[in-house]
């Protein structure tokens, strides 16, 4: 940080040069004084001599130049005393203007330091912004392939994921079978709202969030696991659909033969 000039306080500088020019008049005019006193004296030695001076008149006179000088001198005195008062009060204000510069130094200081951290926050929110977005992306091109391939279209509806997959049935890949999920909180979540009914979803929900958290590769999991037990069920079906026909064939065909043996 750059210093500054202060400013400087002329005012000191006025003052102590009028009280040096007032001493040196001082100093002239007790030159002058003492040269009245000296030529006083002699004024008095040669009236003394010449004259019958009234000697109380001149100790009178004597006296009153005495009480001016007592005066002058307690006006020096006080000068003097105000002359030291405001030296105290200089040097006091010179020790707080350094302790004010050393606080202006230690506030810039802290102040760059700040900058740097802000400068740092800021550099790291710009790399998670970045991360997150890749994230964002990928998972945008991750659910795009799960609904390409697995035929999945989930919707957020109220307290629900309603997950509906198609391409379950080969016979029939256009038939939607749907499951909903209720949030429940934290990550949680409650199957719901089958069609067709799976048994043994709510073992399979509470495992897949037990075992793998709650993190998107365990919804992903649960959702294959799902698209599988869909996949099962058309298989039993189709398989109970076999049965049912190998079954009624031999009944069907005895029918005709006992028709035939009629005949």
């Amino acid at each position: 940080m750059a210093q500054t000039d202060l400013p400087v306080d002329t005012q000191w500088e006025t003052f102590k040069f009028r009280m040096d020019n007032f001493l040196l008049a001082l100093d002239s005019y007790t030159e002058v004084m003492k040269g009245k006193l000296a030529g006083l004296s002699r004024q008095h030695s040669e009236k003394m001599k010449d004259f019958d001076i009234n000697k109380a008149e001149l100790e009178d006179l004597i006296k009153a130049e005495k009480e001016k000088e007592t005066r002058m001198c307690a006006a020096l005195e006080s000068e003097r005393l105000a002359i030291g008062e405001k030296t105290k009060e200089l040097e006091t204000l010179t020790t707080q203007l350094a302790k004010q510069k050393d606080q202006i130094m230690q506030l810039e200081s802290n102040h760059q330091g700040v900058l740097r951290e802000i400068a740092s926050i800021r550099e790291t929110k710009t790399k998670q912004s970045q991360v997150l977005e890749e994230h964002l992306n990928k998972d945008e091109r991750d659910l795009a392939r799960i609904v390409e391939l697995l035929g999945l279209d989930v919707q957020h509806v109220g307290n629900y994921f309603v997950c509906q997959y198609t391409k379950i049935d080969p016979n029939n890949p256009e038939e939607v079978y749907s499951i909903a999920l209720e949030e429940e909180g934290d990550g949680k979540f409650k199957p719901s709202h089958m069609k067709p009914q799976l048994e043994g979803i709510n073992r399979l929900a509470a495992k897949a969030q037990e075992e793998r958290g709650h993190d998107r590769s365990m919804m992903l999991w649960f959702l294959n696991q799902v698209r599988l037990m869909f996949k099962t069920t058309v298989q039993e079906d189709d398989l109970n659909s076999m049965f049912g026909s190998l079954t009624t064939r031999p009944a069907s065909a005895k029918s005709t033969s006992t028709a035939t043996a009629e005949k």
